[in-house]
């Protein structure tokens, strides 16, 4: 960062920075162009993450407090009743609201800076089944932050509520800002050949890989099955599928390591997942092509190696217009499993002072 906190903490102090501002901006006083009617007061285990684009470059400030209101259009609704759940806020820059992931650990802009500034505790959440007299609605759920967070403006930042112990399971509509624009674009990628069975599988060694482009940066993310149990796995990566037999070897070879990196060690499944997160957008990677695979050591297999299949994916150029607010969360069902995180336009009008 060109400023450091000290510093922009002493701006706030001097009154040279904004004493408010809302996620997306421009709401303090306008009501939002819809609603959002159960996902951040509705679902337990609720992981849900804003990130916004739209107040670079503001001046900083420090923020003591984060509120959200009622949407003000909706007529009463006796199920948005005052009830109470488990609540923590993280806040944090992150990576452009556009290169949003369904990793949440990767939209964090620096992995070790999220800041936890209301620890998880029991909030009393209002009463909102009345339509209110004025729109849009005051900002009546307020919770000050146990640690103030400097906002220094020249990235973008994402807040993050995590929910527990949720009281009731009826709808609750908070005031809502639609916003277009575009999201990554994914390349899903190509299997290439077929992987060794391992020690103790009887389904091949799979890796599957999806390339992003998040304008800011390329990542790619990987899932590998039917690995060696709990061993240490490498990813070879190479920019042409060398399709090499190498007599003993279970499978042929697509990508030699014109770069291998650790991958991680697979969990007692033989399953792990990992990925490139901060690959730098380089001239002309847009169109690459690359070959990924696997390998781990096997010693019940020809030479001690397991290979799974390969992987092509291309990088994708980013079409459309970057979108400058997105939403991704996940939560835990009604049956008791988790929804998967998935990423959306648009966010929860959101005030911070």
């Amino acid at each position: 960062m060109k400023s450091s906190s000290l510093l922009v903490a002493t701006l706030c102090l001097a009154g040279t920075a904004t004493s408010q501002f809302t996620s997306p901006a421009g709401y303090l006083t306008t009501e939002g162009s819809s609603n959002h009617d159960y996902i951040l007061f509705k679902y337990d285990l609720m992981r849900w993450q804003q990130l916004d684009d739209t107040s670079v470059g503001q001046a900083p400030m420090q923020a003591s407090r984060i509120s959200w209101r009622r949407d003000g259009t909706n007529t009463g609704d006796a199920t948005w009743f005052a009830r109470t759940m488990d609540i923590e806020v993280i806040l944090s820059e992150s990576v452009p609201a556009a290169g949003v992931s369904v990793n949440q650990d990767a939209n964090y802009l620096n992995p070790g800076a999220p800041t936890t500034v209301f620890t998880m505790k029991p909030v009393n959440l209002p009463d909102w089944t009345a339509q209110p007299g004025t729109t849009p609605a005051p900002f009546d759920l307020v919770l000050p932050l146990d640690t103030p967070w400097v906002y220094t403006a020249q990235n973008s930042y994402l807040w993050e509520v995590r929910t527990r112990n949720n009281t009731s399971a009826s709808d609750y509509g908070n005031d809502f800002q639609s916003i277009s624009g575009s999201r990554p674009s994914i390349n899903s990628g190509t299997n290439v050949g077929t992987g060794c069975v391992t020690t103790g599988n009887t389904a091949a060694m799979t890796l599957s890989a999806r390339a992003e482009n998040q304008i800011s940066r390329f990542r790619i993310d990987y899932e590998l099955s039917n690995a060696p149990m709990s061993t240490g796995t490498f990813l070879n990566l190479d920019f042409v599928n060398s399709n090499l037999t190498i007599p003993g070897l279970c499978t042929t070879v697509v990508a030699v390591p014109t770069l291998n990196l650790f991958a991680g060690t697979t969990d007692v499944a033989g399953d792990l997942q990992f990925g490139l997160e901060n690959i730098p957008p380089l001239p002309g990677l847009a169109g690459a092509t690359v070959f990924s695979q696997a390998l781990a050591i096997d010693p019940n297999l020809g030479l001690g190696v397991a290979l799974s299949n390969g992987e092509q994916n291309t990088f994708p150029s980013f079409t459309g217009t970057p979108v400058q607010t997105t939403r991704v969360y996940g939560y835990q069902l009604t049956n008791g499993s988790m929804r998967a995180p998935s990423a959306w336009t648009g966010g929860i009008v959101t005030r911070f002072d």
